[in-house]
């Protein structure tokens, strides 16, 4: 099981969709936190039911900011305790094992003299229930002078919010994989968003950890909380690929294979050759060709490696040149499960809705 919460700074881009697709691809979520929106709710909705949610719930945003999107797959009891423009809190019921847990989703408060108002209302949300406890989110908080690079260096009374959460309410920090900062408009980088938890949640769920994922489509990497493990199905029958004839060394490779000698029937040739090329495609594609998805898992990691660097020119450089490469083989995705879809009146675009991806899965 997987929890995904993530401050997607506005869901009308195509690269933040894009992001998301694939976190939901990767992990399939049982439950998505979404923060800053920026969208209304319709166009929030068609989203969800293209990505397979089937439950949802929404705080609007205030103007063009803010606003919190909450959708999950049905797959136990979600009970809404109470909710507004700074975060969710559930009662989850029927998950794992069949125990009952308390989650809460945040949204940190953006203006500073409000924060100590939003970290008041955490600590009610404490006193009212005695569930084991996570929360998750943007917290928009610093809680070490550690979790800053670049800029202004971090006084530790900067820190006090934070640490008083934690403190006041028995919480620990469930640490990280990946990347440590959070946030970053290039030049700074902080841990703004986390996952937090009571010593009773934690012993619950002893093997969880904690993803920090790619700084894609926003300026927040998106969180993943990971329960338990689980894999992949994977189809092995051979499809001819329309994103192959974008390849020179394609033709070649066919006329190759076409024009070798084969004797018998003029049935028995054609199916010959035709078992040749295919033969032939799919030994060319294996060892010349990296898969869409693995290309853009490969081009992600390059990606964080070079913003864990310190900023400069060359480092921004080399990060837009990176995200103009994952933007052409993103759409050389989407044209992989365009072909599948077999509905040849769509444009080529941003097109990988659920059905058409459930679709070309069947197939």
């Amino acid at each position: 099981m997987s929890i995904i919460a993530w401050n997607c700074r506005g869901l009308g881009q195509a690269a933040t969709v894009r992001a998301l697709k694939r976190l939901n691809r990767r992990y399939r979520p049982e439950i998505v936190f979404l923060s800053e929106t920026k969208q209304e709710e319709d166009y929030i909705e068609g989203l969800r039911r293209r990505l397979g949610f089937t439950h949802a719930d929404y705080v609007a945003p205030r103007g063009q900011s803010g606003g919190l999107a909450l959708w999950w797959r049905g797959n136990f009891l979600i009970q809404i305790l109470s909710k507004c423009r700074n975060f969710f809190d559930l009662a989850v019921r029927g998950a794992i094992g069949g125990n009952s847990w308390h989650i809460t989703f945040v949204y940190g408060e953006p203006r500073r003299n409000h924060r100590g108002n939003f970290v008041r209302a955490l600590k009610e949300l404490r006193r009212q229930n005695d569930d084991p406890w996570v929360l998750m989110g943007d917290f928009n908080l610093l809680g070490d002078v550690d979790e800053k690079s670049g800029g202004r260096p971090v006084k530790w009374i900067q820190c006090r919010l934070m640490q008083e959460l934690l403190n006041d309410c028995e919480l620990m920090d469930l640490g990280f994989n990946g990347q440590g900062f959070t946030w970053t408009n290039r030049a700074i980088k902080e841990r703004l968003d986390r996952t937090v938890a009571n010593s009773a949640w934690r012993t619950l769920f002893d093997k969880a950890q904690v993803y920090h994922e790619a700084l894609l489509g926003s300026d927040h990497r998106p969180l993943v909380l990971k329960l338990c493990v689980w894999s992949r199905r994977r189809r092995n029958n051979f499809k001819f690929e329309a994103q192959w004839l974008e390849e020179k060394e394609s033709r070649e490779v066919i006329n190759t294979a076409w024009n070798h000698n084969v004797r018998g029937s003029r049935m028995f040739v054609v199916y010959q050759k035709l078992k040749l090329s295919r033969t032939a495609l799919a030994r060319w594609s294996r060892q010349s060709l990296k898969s869409n998805s693995q290309e853009i898992e490969d081009l992600i990691g390059q990606l964080e490696d070079v913003q864990a660097q310190p900023y400069s020119v060359d480092i921004r450089k080399e990060e837009d040149e990176l995200l103009q490469k994952l933007d052409r083989v993103w759409k050389k995705e989407e044209l992989y499960w365009l072909q599948r879809s077999r509905i040849k009146w769509l444009r080529h675009g941003d097109r990988n809705t659920r059905p058409l991806h459930c679709k070309g899965v069947r197939d």
